[in-house]
């Protein structure tokens, strides 16, 4: 079992729910499946298995019993502290470590990247709704009663299986796992309300992501794109990771 100290801005995703727009329910998972899936592949598990998904903030649990943990996503600072809280250990991203009952991990500092993933050597017990384990939190359900996790949480697994247990391929990756510090453009971007106006103020503008970003989107920073009345009212409609929604102020989100 897990406790969690300091829950953060986490929930519980696993790789989503599929065949449901219809009913309104989007398809939620993983933020990022990539590292999701190399998390849980470092521990043996399948790649759709349900993590521990962390957003940009500190976060701290404690074992209560040992268990394999692997982490990967954003580059971040990982430190182990033992029961008795009198050493610590720093752990590294992109492999395979070990609680013993009583350590406690803490993710303490970010250096790069919004999201980072925790997986564990065992199934998280966590009921799953229309196939999917993943916190739905627009419409509160899924994860841990539909919600963030928070201070106090417990997390229980359906089982835990010796390290030997499970065979991933490698317990270290041969590539990096650290984000490059130049800034790049990615092109193209999707639009809400296609125009080409928009495309050419965009590009024309510099723009930094602020810290009022979440899960559903990165809020931009920077010069108001000029948008007519008729665009700013545009009915909602399903869209695609990397849309670009230009709310009635001209402020960007990258959806």
């Amino acid at each position: 079992m897990l406790s969690i100290l300091k829950a953060g801005l986490s929930s519980i995703q696993d790789a989503g729910r599929v065949g449901y727009e219809a009913l309104g329910i989007g398809h939620g998972g993983f933020a990022d499946p990539d590292s999701a899936q190399v998390a849980n592949l470092l521990v043996g598990n399948s790649m759709e298995s349900p993590c521990i998904e962390i957003c940009e903030s500190r976060f701290e649990l404690r074992a209560t019993q040992a268990i394999q943990i692997a982490c990967f996503g954003a580059w971040v600072e990982l430190c182990v502290i033992s029961a008795d809280a009198q050493t610590q250990r720093i752990v590294p991203a992109g492999r395979a470590f070990s609680l013993s009952a009583g350590e406690s991990l803490h993710v303490q500092r970010w250096f790069a990247g919004r999201t980072f993933y925790l997986a564990f050597a065992a199934r998280l017990q966590v009921p799953q709704v229309l196939g999917s384990s993943s916190t739905d939190l627009a419409n509160q359900f899924g994860g841990l009663d539909g919600r963030m996790l928070k201070n106090g949480d417990a997390l229980a697994f359906e089982s835990i299986l010796p390290a030997s247990a499970n065979k991933p391929a490698s317990n270290a990756l041969p590539i990096p796992i650290w984000p490059s510090s130049s800034a790049r453009a990615i092109s193209p971007l999707r639009f809400l309300a296609c125009r080409a106006e928009l495309a050419t103020q965009l590009h024309q503008q510099s723009y930094q992501f602020t810290p009022q970003c979440s899960r559903a989107a990165l809020r931009l920073q920077g010069p108001a794109l000029q948008v007519n009345a008729a665009l700013s009212s545009a009915l909602s409609a399903g869209v695609i990771p990397g849309t670009l929604q230009v709310l009635p102020s001209g402020e960007p989100l990258v959806l």
